[in-house]
């Protein structure tokens, strides 16, 4: 009997690490975890992001929403987005000073910054991975992060639960530098490829809609 497997992805953490600036954000999620574990049956993905801020850029959460809207008409019930927010305080920071070895370093003038942050995603996929594996939906977590808030969760779920779990760093650039703490785990690692997210678009147009990919992605 082939292993349960339930994916877990850190929306932003993946963003920031593999999709932001290249060609690739129409990412199939459900194509792009079963190329991560090629062996296994991946039941059900869950996706942990916040709505964007239009902050910079009027369109994103447009965008953001065309993209949910199409993981959603394509795959109904194997892809579950679980919402956290999104907050931007002002916030009094240092200036950054380029020094002569072109390094930065914080200078004695201070600024007001617009500060975007995103909340609840980590702990939401915490509670989800540990609560899941009580309940003993899936064999094996796989898990597209590179946070390091996530270690206790992991630890739980494999030592305490008896999961096994993969972890997928999806910062490409990065290779095997996974996040401090991650090795100790002792858990199977993944190096998310250039090819699996190009592998992975989904379909434009999504088949019976009018859901387009936005321009641009």
């Amino acid at each position: 009997m082939s292993q349960r497997v339930y994916a877990y992805i850190d929306g932003f953490n993946l963003y920031y690490g593999a999709l932001r600036g290249k060609p690739y954000k129409w990412l199939d999620l459900l194509r792009f975890s079963k190329r991560l574990v090629a062996r296994l049956d991946v039941y059900k993905v869950k996706y942990f992001t916040a709505p964007v801020s239009e902050l910079g850029d009027p369109g994103r959460p447009l965008r953001q929403m065309v993209f949910w809207r199409a993981l959603e008409a394509l795959y109904q019930d194997d892809i579950e987005i679980i919402k956290g927010h999104f907050r931007i305080d002002p916030v009094f920071l240092p200036r950054a000073r380029r020094r002569r070895d072109g390094r930065f370093e914080a200078s004695r003038d201070r600024v007001w910054v617009m500060k975007p942050e995103e909340k609840g995603s980590d702990v939401n996929l915490a509670v989800h991975l540990v609560n899941d594996a009580w309940k003993n939906l899936y064999d094996v977590a796989l898990v597209i992060s590179n946070d390091s808030d996530l270690i206790e969760a992991l630890s739980i779920t494999k030592n305490d639960c008896g999961k096994g779990v993969i972890l997928a760093n999806p910062q490409v650039r990065s290779r095997w530098r996974v996040a401090a703490g991650f090795r100790k785990l002792n858990v199977q690692l993944r190096r998310v490829r250039e090819s699996h997210l190009v592998s992975s678009q989904l379909p434009d147009p999504i088949p019976g809609t009018n859901i387009h990919k936005p321009p641009g992605w």
